[in-house]
């Protein structure tokens, strides 16, 4: 009887351990936004990056090419590692946070503040309307780094 009890709570334990295994991973994930992301956290990412003149197409919620030079121009402007990939801290610096809402009124106010001055250099063209321009270089990261 006693050998069996050992048995179930052995059983009990490996069955525990290896759920609490499998849930860490997705506890310790960063969010971060990339190239092939959808959804509300993009569409707020490329509003707040049309405001500023970096982005210029409509803010569909769907990463592709043209956000990612975005983000790109957004971060070289601003400091950040340029790597196309808006995660913990070119978020911040854009004044979002990843889940779709805006920071708190003061921290937008804040980082707003803190983003606006470096706006993409806008150049007139002879039809009068501005455009936005951005000597960004091409960047690609092969190695995991912290945003």
């Amino acid at each position: 009887m006693k050998r069996q009890q050992i048995v179930a709570i052995i059983l009990v334990l490996f069955i525990a351990a290896t759920s609490v295994v499998s849930f860490v991973p997705a506890v310790l994930e960063v969010i971060s936004l990339r190239s092939g992301s959808r959804g509300e956290d993009v569409r707020l990412a490329q509003e707040r990056l049309k405001k500023w003149g970096y982005y210029k197409g409509n803010a569909d919620g769907i990463f592709g090419k043209n956000t990612f030079n975005a983000v790109k121009s957004f971060q070289k402007k601003n400091g950040l590692l340029v790597d196309g990939i808006i995660g913990d801290k070119t978020s911040k610096a854009m004044g979002i946070t990843l889940n779709g809402s805006p920071t708190p009124t003061k921290a937008t106010a804040k980082a707003t503040a803190k983003a606006t001055p470096t706006p993409a250099k806008a150049k007139a063209t002879t039809s009068g309307k501005s455009t936005a321009k951005s000597n960004a270089t091409p960047y690609i990261s092969l190695a995991p780094a912290a945003h």
